[in-house]
């Protein structure tokens, strides 16, 4: 009977596997559920000749069944590196073909083993198969050890499922859900050699019971797991744990079945943990087809990515909380997914009073959009070369914010599809709290900016060839906050038509001519009443705009931008900054280009082997 089960199960499987993509589905399907049926026997039927064999050979019973976990442990491992092997070696139809030839080997070796003796009445008293049913209901320890076995064997069908899930969210490398399940046989085949050389001891049902549960708090690891490095362990340490689960349940089938009803009883309990089994992996497969799609796997490169922002200027004179400029001077941050915990290291500006832990503006962007796009790694790890002066009205703040959503972005897997250009200026605004720097942070050149329900938006616009910006940059600082308190709640309507109309111009001429920009930069929205707060810049803005130079208060304050070369500048603004302005610390000026790139994004797969990846898990 088994060596026509094998050699069954052999010829089905072939014959299913040359039938498929010729003939009718349901013709090659008929063929793989007769391979299907054949699988209690295959299993339950042969490990019903244990304690029979034992006993005729003199052999331990505990130890016999360890080995027959050990033959079980190297087919979950040797049996898929196999087919795996052959299949990429020549074709996948030959490596079912060799697996279906196996099959038919196994059943020809099953004739050397010692025959069966019967007992008296032979096989005329052998149970039928019903009758072998309520037999295990109605033996209590039976029944309880079918229950239990079956329910692991539920969480095991779905755990397969699992490691192809876990890979994929945990790790980008290829393979890693077909290494969890390796790691599964590996530590099965490892518990197996332990119970061979150790058999377990004790009530064969208490055994049950404390490994299913044990198991099943394992398999909840599994799934659980928040790095890749753990699922790895936790799969190996369940399949380990399932090795003296298995012995335990042999031997509970062995001490509870009568005799003559051994066979059957170990068949139909092989047939429900198959059964089982599968309905483990059609329902783990349904769970993840169904998943919420606000909740997204999130899987991240194993790899360094680096974003280079520029300096902004907002407001240009009258344009304001909607007109922005890129200025050629930048932060770079480099970023990538750990296993573990928040380092941040920053050079330049803002060393030493910047944060370096998860409070840090960059990484406090980088959460907010891992959360969007549906999953945090276990850990990050941000470098910051700043070149961009804080508090000083060029955009650092904002710069901040872009290249953390850029960073965090870059580092998913399909993240620039998950969350475009104009989410990222969503989010840069909702962030900010305004979007007219962080417009042309994002998109360099000119940009103007605005909100439409509460969401940002904005388009970019081509500088005039030849224009030249140039700041002059106090020492001390200013904050947003502060000036924007200084702001009155209304003002009056000719201010307001007299800013749009400027506004206007001011478009006009940054992108087509400059020699307007005088006129143009005119603002009575807001400088005015932000001077009490920082006179400095106020003056040197009023004397610079005496002298026929466009200037205005950049962003929030306190520098000053100018639309001028150095050389038209250079006489005017240093008698001026040294005779008549009333500045304690001195000013600096910085020439400077207009970006006309915005942010740039670069990922360095050269270290992508240099760490683990990190863990993404749906947030």
């Amino acid at each position: 009977m088994l060596a026509a089960a094998f050699a069954g199960y052999g010829i089905a499987l072939s014959a299913a596997s040359l039938l498929l993509g010729h003939a009718p589905i349901v013709v090659a399907g008929g063929a793989t559920v007769l391979a299907g049926a054949c699988g209690p026997l295959l299993t339950g039927g042969l490990s019903s000749r244990l304690p029979g064999i034992a006993a005729r050979t003199g052999g331990v019973p505990g130890r016999a069944q360890g080995l027959d976990a050990v033959s079980y442990g190297l087919g979950g491992t040797l049996g898929p590196a196999l087919v795996a092997g052959l299949a990429v070696a020549s074709t996948p139809l030959a490596a079912m073909l060799v697996l279906g030839l196996a099959a038919i080997v196994a059943g020809a070796l099953t004739r050397t083993l010692p025959p069966e003796r019967l007992a008296r009445g032979g096989r005329e008293d052998a149970p039928t198969v019903p009758r072998a049913l309520r037999l295990m209901a109605t033996t209590g320890p039976l029944r309880r050890v079918a229950v239990a076995t079956t329910l692991t064997s539920l969480g095991a069908g779905a755990l397969s499922v699992g490691a192809v899930v876990l890979g994929s969210t945990l790790s980008a490398r290829p393979g890693a859900g077909a290494t969890l399940a390796a790691t599964f046989g590996l530590g099965n085949l490892a518990g197996s050699l332990a119970v061979t050389g150790f058999p377990s001891r004790g009530e064969p049902e208490r055994l049950v019971s404390r490994y299913c549960g044990l198991v099943g708090l394992l398999f909840a690891g599994c799934a659980l797991a928040p790095t890749y490095p753990l699922a790895l362990a936790a799969f190996a340490l369940a399949g380990a744990v399932s090795a003296p689960l298995f012995t335990a349940t042999l031997a509970a089938r062995s001490a509870y079945s009568p005799p003559r009803a051994r066979a059957q009883i170990f068949v139909s309990m092989a047939a429900l943990k198959i059964a089982m089994a599968s309905a483990g992996t059609a329902l783990g497969g349904n769970l993840v087809g169904h998943a919420p799609r606000q909740l997204p796997m999130v899987r991240f490169l194993p790899a360094e990515v680096r974003v280079r922002v520029p300096a902004t200027s907002a407001n240009l004179g009258p344009g304001f909380d909607a007109l922005g400029l890129a200025l050629g001077r930048y932060d770079e941050v480099s970023a990538r997914a750990t296993d573990a915990g928040i380092r941040v290291t920053v050079d330049g500006e803002g060393a030493g009073d910047l944060p370096i832990d998860g409070e840090h503006l960059v990484v406090r962007s980088m959460m907010a959009t891992f959360d969007r796009l549906g999953g945090r790694p276990a850990g990050v790890e941000v470098s910051c070369r700043n070149s961009i002066p804080q508090a000083r009205g060029l955009g650092s703040s904002s710069a901040a914010i872009v290249a953390g959503i850029l960073a965090a972005r870059a580092l998913v897997v399909d993240g620039p599809a998950r969350l475009p250009t104009a989410e990222v200026l969503e989010l840069a605004g909702q962030l900010e709290g305004h979007p007219d720097n962080v417009a042309p942070c994002l998109l360099g050149g000119l940009t103007i900016a605005w909100l439409d329900g509460g969401s940002a938006r904005a388009v970019r616009l081509e500088p005039a060839v030849g224009l030249r910006p140039t700041v002059f940059m106090p020492t001390e600082r200013g904050l947003t906050a502060q000036a924007r308190a200084a702001l009155p709640a209304s003002v009056p309507h000719r201010d307001a038509a007299f800013n749009a109309g400027r506004s206007a111009l001011l478009v006009h001429a940054l992108t087509s001519a400059p020699e307007l920009l005088l006129p143009a930069t005119e603002d009575r929205l807001h400088q005015g009443y932000r001077a009490a707060g920082m006179p400095a810049t106020g003056a040197l803005v009023d004397r610079l705009r005496r002298a026929g130079i466009p200037a205005v208060v950049s962003g929030a304050g306190p520098s000053v931008l100018v639309f001028g070369s150095v050389e038209e500048l250079a006489d005017a603004a240093g008698g001026l900054i040294e005779s008549e302005i009333p500045v304690t610390s001195g000013w600096q000026m910085l020439p400077l280009d207009v970006d006309a790139r915005g942010a740039v994004v670069e990922v360095d797969l050269q270290h992508a082997e240099r760490g683990p990846v990190a863990a993404g898990r749906a947030s």
